[in-house]
């Protein structure tokens, strides 16, 4: 499984010199001319799709300049709900350009197409980014390191099947402790289907060792993070894996308020859907 190392590190060394004149095209004179700045752009983008100048910590108007470029795009402008306490004034994701240099450089392809998708479509990955940056800093203030993978990276196939894609899963270390965890984020509102989809795939996919553990490359099966906007989403999943008694997989869920800094909100502690206890993550 491709994943990235996530840090908010502004202070890369980077000592350009001069570009080198053999490169056979304008792309690849480009790819070579990255600063790591820009690289770790790339690499969010291709792994979240869609991100905002707050999430990336980058000005908006060096983001104008890289989009000139091509590296990325700017979506045009639309009006989320605030869930956050979160600035949305502009998104981002890949350019033409940019997605052709992750193209050139992974094994797994990048997320793309945004330009063509609904504002829905959109809001959840903007949240599902919200979430997975909110996670990385709890545990990196925490002295862990923190891995990425997005949703392309993390999905698990059996030839054509599909047996689950998590919106993103994170793989965190300190020292010789490793932790995994996949991120669900549901928007949907009054309805519980998908959050019984759900603990009936992740059940699936724990039986099939040979699947989840060479391919996520962890030897303890990922606890399950699921977040949502409405609390029946959250009563789905405490019925269905209270019904799957026998069920080794851990579901632990939390409302998206709770991730509003302005709200207070503690990310660290989390209820069980199976036993209704708070457990901590760190």
């Amino acid at each position: 499984m491709h994943t990235i190392e996530l840090t908010y590190a502004n202070d890369i060394p980077y000592h350009p010199g001069r570009r080198p004149a053999d490169a056979p095209d304008s792309l690849t004179r480009t790819a070579r001319s990255l600063s790591p700045r820009m690289t770790r752009l790339l690499e969010w983008m291709a792994m979240g799709g869609v991100l905002s100048p707050g999430q990336l910590g980058i000005a908006l108007r060096n983001l104008q300049y890289y989009a000139k470029a091509g590296l990325i795009s700017r979506i045009p402008r639309m009006d989320l709900e605030p869930v956050f306490d979160a600035d949305y004034q502009a998104f981002y994701c890949l350019g033409d350009v940019g997605e052709k240099i992750i193209q050139s450089r992974w094994p797994v392809a990048p997320l793309s197409g945004y330009l063509n998708y609904s504002p829905s479509r959109i809001a959840h990955d903007i949240y599902t980014n919200e979430v997975v940056l909110r996670l990385a800093k709890l545990f990196i203030q925490n002295s862990w390191s923190v891995f990425w993978a997005g949703t392309n990276a993390a999905e698990i196939r059996a030839g054509s099947e599909q047996w689950v894609e998590p919106d993103a899963l994170l793989i965190v270390k300190k020292d010789s402790v490793v932790k995994s965890f996949a991120v669900e984020y549901h928007n949907e509102q009054g309805k519980t289907q998908r959050a019984n989809e759900k603990v009936r795939r992740y059940s699936r996919v724990f039986s099939a060792a040979n699947l989840w553990m060479p391919f996520w490359e962890v030897e303890s099966f990922p606890v399950v993070l699921a977040v949502f906007r409405d609390d029946a989403v959250g009563r789905g999943y405490q019925s269905a894996a209270r019904e799957m008694s026998s069920n080794n997989v851990t579901f632990l869920c939390k409302s998206i308020r709770a991730f509003d800094a302005g709200a207070n909100g503690n990310i660290e502690s989390w209820i069980n859907a199976a036993s209704g206890q708070r457990e901590s993550i760190l």
